[in-house]
């Protein structure tokens, strides 16, 4: 039985019968364009399209695929045009409801798992698989993932990152010759607070799951791994018990025509429901961030006062510190190693009262500072390190997860180490008045499954529950002490923007330099990220911070290149206290100018365009704006000047490594 579904710009088309369930067509109505090709071995057609699940270990080890080994055992259309279908597997105990809708913006899917069998079931569900997807050729299509930041990809390299982890975000968009399709999962279990989740596990269902999103043209199964050609997927990891089940999604699958940007719009849209924290007034203003790390000499007075001068030397009055705390007197390493000795400052820099004193004189001066604290890990010889094991994250096999040598790696969901490192914030805080706390790794490294029979989880999947319980308890707790302080943590991560006031990220660097498009900040205007330059090269350093400006994040003025790259942050200074608005502003994506290297990127704020423009080149040049619709002039917001529009452009003249803002005037 043939089933076409159409919504939006995306329709689809789903072959059932008992043998088992294809889908054998994805198509973009507005272009025609067909997604989907027939694959260069006759034999690898029944991989995917549209989906396949891999068990990972127990007696059902091994790949299971929807065109071979299930079974339809009823399939009928939805009232709305789309399907709804009941399929058993020939090989497993497992039961799925399959359910794809249409609905105004593309077509999502949704899945219910039963566990029919008497024992555990680890799987990895890859739905939708969209095997042999190209949009105009595998050598020209790109991808695009929020990757921290963002990333864009080749379609041809091999790609795999779970949410969160490095993904900030649960999406991926494939683009080629002006058009494409993007995946975006729509499911907010993550959200669910500890009531409902229990709620969840009384039904029996385990709501809890590792989102991956993966493109690759290789297939893992039995110990190797076989080419059956490019595919995109979302990779669901679930663990169910039997008797339990497990629903995925709504996952909306969408066609667009025009660049990525048509699909980070529209995502933006279907995402901006998601809760925000509202960070205190001064925060809002504060567009750079810097660091200071305590030297190994001197007291904690003269070495955060120094600290404070070096930061303002790149014109950030706000930065966060870091080996404050004492070694171990075991190993022989340094306080930067003892991550965990927090609420026990270096004695050698004046202990206690000289820190308290130290902050007091930051502040006197107009500075602020935040602690930094590791959310993550902790080193097993400072002094808390001989009782964290027992928190600490086990891996499937019993041992204990180490991705750094002679770390523990805490379990964010383990209720105990979640108290703890809330305790240890709020102390800070409160002992130090400390403007708040930066907490390192928790939005920047890999999602770990937890295993360790002590923290008795419902699931090992429960990574992205535990940070934000992780958070939720940290912002309570400062809450209670000082409630204007504020939480920043290291990498990106949009279901941590509940708790904490913004992120401090290597985007560039951290992507091997190709960050090419601001994805996170096109889909979320008030993710707070400030962005490190990062770069090495003579003008590269300069070409990072210009981009993070005109892109609208704001600034980490990281260490490296301080003296040569001042007088260019003077400038983006001077640009965000101009146009305060830039920072909160909707990103609407770049405008085309000449010549190049100038870059344009066009902004909304309350019914206002605003558009920025950088020079990433040390000479001076004259660039030429196409005027944009219903422009009358462009207002710098910096001098006040009007560059008048004639026809349908404008021209400036702009200095070298020159960064404006200006109005569009109508």
């Amino acid at each position: 039985m043939d089933f076409i579904i159409t919504g939006g710009a995306t329709k689809i088309k789903i072959q059932t019968d008992s043998d088992g369930i294809r889908l054998t067509s994805f198509q973009n109505v507005q272009t025609g364009t067909e997604y989907l090709h027939p694959p260069a071995q006759s034999w690898a057609f029944y991989v995917g399209n549209p989906f396949a699940i891999k068990v990972l270990r127990g007696g059902f080890f091994g790949s299971y695929f929807a065109q071979r080994h299930f079974r339809v055992a009823e399939a009928l259309s939805t009232p709305e045009g789309g399907l709804s279908a009941s399929l058993t597997c020939n090989e497993l105990p497992l039961k799925i409801e399959l359910f794809v809708e249409p609905i105004s913006v593309g077509i999502q899917w949704t899945a219910t798992l039963w566990n029919e069998g008497d024992e555990p079931m680890e799987m990895e569900i890859y739905l939708p698989m969209f095997l042999r997807s190209i949009v105009d050729s595998i050598e020209s299509d790109r991808v695009h993932l929020p990757q921290i930041a963002g990333l864009t990809i080749p379609a041809g390299e091999r790609y795999r990152q779970s949410y969160i982890g490095q993904l900030a975000a649960p999406f991926l968009i494939q683009e080629g010759n002006n058009e494409g399709f993007y995946i975006l999962d729509e499911n907010r279990n993550d959200l669910l607070d500890e009531s409902a989740i229990e709620e969840r596990l009384r039904s029996g269902e385990n709501p809890f799951s590792m989102r991956s999103f993966i493109s690759s043209d290789r297939f893992a199964a039995g110990g190797g791994e076989a080419r059956f050609g490019h595919f995109v997927s979302e990779i669901h990891s679930v663990y169910l018990r039997p008797g339990q089940r497990v629903t995925l999604g709504p996952i909306l699958v969408g066609a667009f025509t025009g660049s990525r940007w048509r699909a980070l719009s529209i995502i933006g849209e279907r995402r901006s429901g998601l809760p925000f924290h509202d960070s205190p007034e001064w925060f809002r203003h504060t567009y750079l961030i810097g660091e200071h790390g305590a030297s190994s000499k001197g007291n904690f007075t003269d070495d955060l006062m120094e600290g404070l001068r070096l930061n303002r030397t790149v014109f950030a009055d706000l930065f966060h510190y870091y080996s404050y705390w004492s070694g171990d007197d075991q190993t022989g390493y340094g306080p930067y190693v003892s991550r965990g000795n927090y609420l026990f400052p270096r004695s050698d820099m004046g202990g206690d009262e000289e820190l308290r004193e130290a902050v007091r004189r930051v502040h006197e001066a107009g500075g602020r500072i935040l602690f930094s604290v590791e959310g993550l890990i902790v080193w097993r010889y400072s002094r808390i390190g001989p009782d964290m094991k027992r928190w600490a994250i086990m891996n499937a096999d019993g041992s204990y997860l180490e991705v750094y040598y002679n770390f523990w790696h805490m379990c964010p969901a383990c209720s105990r180490w979640q108290e703890e490192l809330a305790r240890i914030c709020a102390e800070l805080v409160r002992r130090f008045d400390a403007d708040g706390v930066f907490i390192n790794s928790t939005c920047a490294t890999e999602y770990h499954p937890c295993y360790n029979p002590e923290h008795d989880h419902p699931s090992p999947y429960i990574w992205n529950w535990g940070i934000r319980g992780m958070l939720r308890r940290i912002r309570a707790a400062l809450d209670e002490v000082k409630p204007e302080a504020v939480i920043l943590a290291e990498g990106c991560a949009d279901i941590a923007r509940e708790f904490v006031d913004g992120f401090l990220s290597h985007g560039h660097s951290w992507s091997k330099f190709r960050l090419q498009d601001p994805i996170i900040r096109a889909v979320y205007p008030r993710m707070n990220d400030f962005e490190s330059w990062d770069g090495e090269e003579d003008e590269e350093v300069e070409r990072l911070l210009l981009w993070n400006f005109a892109t609208g994040h704001r600034i980490y003025s990281h260490a490296p290149r301080r003296d040569r790259i001042a007088p260019v942050v003077e400038r983006v200074k001077r640009a965000f206290d101009s146009a305060p608005e830039l920072a909160e502003a909707k990103l609407l994506g770049p405008l085309t100018v000449r010549p190049e290297p100038v870059m344009c990127y066009r902004f909304e704020f309350e019914g206002r365009m605003i558009l920025t423009l950088i020079n990433p080149s040390a000479n001076p040049v004259t660039v030429t704006l196409p005027a944009p619709k219903g422009a009358k002039s462009l207002r710098d917001k910096i001098s006040g000047l009007s560059f008048p529009i004639a026809g349908d452009r404008s021209s400036i003249d702009l200095d070298g490594f020159d960064a404006r803002v200006l109005d569009v005037e109508r």
